[in-house]
């Protein structure tokens, strides 16, 4: 078994209940192996110092594995030369020498600083170039990452309606109800884009708004369109996805409306079989936070930082900044980085 980006957490965002579950099924078989794949120089998992998936004192000791470890070192994302490359692996060694502020080196074609006063023209000119499904931004938090996919969708794409074709969408929580169960995709997982390619209608139930869309999945173009509801309000809610007492709200309403599931089997199985509380959570994928983007890539990355001072510039601020520029193939774009984070 190779289980890819295990830096990540599961659904629930607890890394190591699944990485337990990942040991306990490979034991389970007979003359099995497993092999972690994932990046140290990373974000590790939300609330982590590091990703437990990665520490070999963790899995020898606690999980009581004979493991081992081999860094590779050959990069295929980015060309050789390249100022984003240049820039990464420089991050790599200050990260690993705990250093302090990072010095980019400017010049590459690849790698370019953007002021805030140039930040519409370079966006307009990335869409249009390589389209909306190859640029992201990438943000500190969810509130920049709403203000963002709102300037984008209005000032960039001229997009008026709530959601509409044509937009981006990216799943923020793991869902197991709108494919069949023969899909050899299996589930929309946490992290896939979706591309809407008709909206079939609004509806308002239980306090909250949802929407009928038809999409296709970003990553399996073979596949075709899917039918479902997504819920409206994760779209600009500043958590990652509905918070636990919006859910529990929707749950509980859903269960008022329908007494007669009055035993604990019944209501499990109203609340399984419920496309409302089954409906998607999704925000829109122009811009979001690093957690997000992370073991995604796209052509061109902008990264915003925020405001951050001086102090804040520890290791996890290098963690994100270096998990943010490799999330690009062809160029990254620095928003408002001071002199400050360049040499010279």
């Amino acid at each position: 078994m190779i289980p890819d980006n295990s830096n990540g957490p599961d659904a629930n965002g607890n890394t190591q209940n699944l990485l337990q579950d990942l040991i306990d099924y490979v034991k389970a078989g007979i003359n099995c192996r497993m092999l972690l794949v994932g990046d140290n120089a990373q974000l590790p998992p939300v609330g982590m110092e590091k990703s437990p998936a990665l520490d070999i004192k963790l899995l020898s000791g606690y999980y009581g594995l004979r493991a081992g470890h081999f860094e590779l070192t050959e990069v295929v994302r980015q060309e050789k030369e390249s100022g984003i490359l240049f820039n990464a692996t420089n991050l790599r060694e200050q990260i690993r020498e705990n250093g302090k502020f990072p010095a980019f080196r400017d010049g590459f074609p690849d790698f370019e600083r953007v002021a805030g006063s140039e930040l519409g023209d370079k966006l307009s000119d990335a869409y249009n170039e390589s389209g909306a499904e190859e640029v992201v931004v990438v943000c500190r938090s969810n509130r920049s990452a709403n203000n963002y996919n709102r300037q984008i969708r209005f000032g960039s794409l001229w997009m008026e309606d709530e959601i509409a074709a044509g937009d981006y969408l990216m799943g923020v929580k793991n869902n197991y109800f709108w494919l069949e169960k023969d899909s050899p995709v299996g589930f929309v997982a946490n992290g896939d884009l979706l591309r809407i390619t008709r909206v079939i209608g609004f509806e308002e139930c239980y306090g909250f708004r949802f929407a009928n869309i038809a999409a296709l999945l970003v990553d399996y173009p073979e596949h075709p369109a899917i039918e479902l509801k997504v819920i409206l309000d994760s779209l600009y809610t500043e958590a990652p996805a509905l918070t636990r007492e919006q859910s529990n709200d929707l749950y509980k309403k859903i269960l008022e409306a329908h007494p007669e599931a009055d035993t604990k089997t019944a209501k499990h199985a109203l609340i399984a079989k419920s496309e409302y509380y089954q409906a998607l959570q999704v925000k829109f994928a122009y811009a979001v936070t690093c957690h997000k983007a992370q073991g995604g890539q796209w052509k061109k990355v902008f990264v915003d930082q925020g405001f951050i001072t001086e102090e804040k510039v520890d290791l996890a601020f290098l963690r994100w900044l270096y998990t943010a520029v490799t999330r690009a193939t062809e160029k990254v774009y620095l928003v408002n980085f001071k002199d400050e984070f360049f040499e010279g």
